[in-house]
């Protein structure tokens, strides 16, 4: 009974919170309000960049906080505490044995990652970039 009584407190002072910040929301701003209230502060105000870093200092400190329960979770599940020993077991990967049909693999000089080309037709070729050969003179 007791916990019924304050969810239903906390449930009205929330919804009460929640519109009264709204209501003063649409009175300070009228009918240009935006969906954050942060992006209906100007933009040069010292106190609205303030307001401003400590919305992001607010977002990044409650992630640490939601997401720390699910690490706890994790760390101390069996899968977790037994997923180092599952491997460890094994022998190390056999190495790659030089021969020739290898050996262009381990000599390798080319870029790390393969360079995309974007599909379609090839780009025009610039008159600059042609060869400047010899033209005959014309009379």
């Amino acid at each position: 009974m007791f916990f019924n009584i304050v969810l239903y407190v906390f449930l009205f002072l929330a919804i009460f919170i929640g519109m009264g910040v709204g209501m003063l929301g649409y009175i300070t701003f009228g009918d240009t309000i935006q969906s954050l209230i942060i992006y209906n502060l100007p933009y040069n105000d010292t106190v609205s960049i303030i307001a401003k870093m400590s919305y992001i200092l607010t977002i990044s400190g409650s992630f640490v906080i939601v997401i720390q329960p699910l690490f706890q979770i994790i760390e101390k599940s069996d899968a977790y505490t037994k997923f180092p020993k599952r491997f460890a077991s094994k022998p190390p990967p056999r190495q790659l044995e030089r021969n020739m049909d290898t050996e262009h693999l381990l000599n390798y000089e080319g870029p790390a990652v393969p360079v995309l080309r974007p599909s379609g037709p090839p780009p025009p070729i610039l008159l600059s970039e042609l060869s400047h050969e010899e033209e005959e003179p014309v009379n």
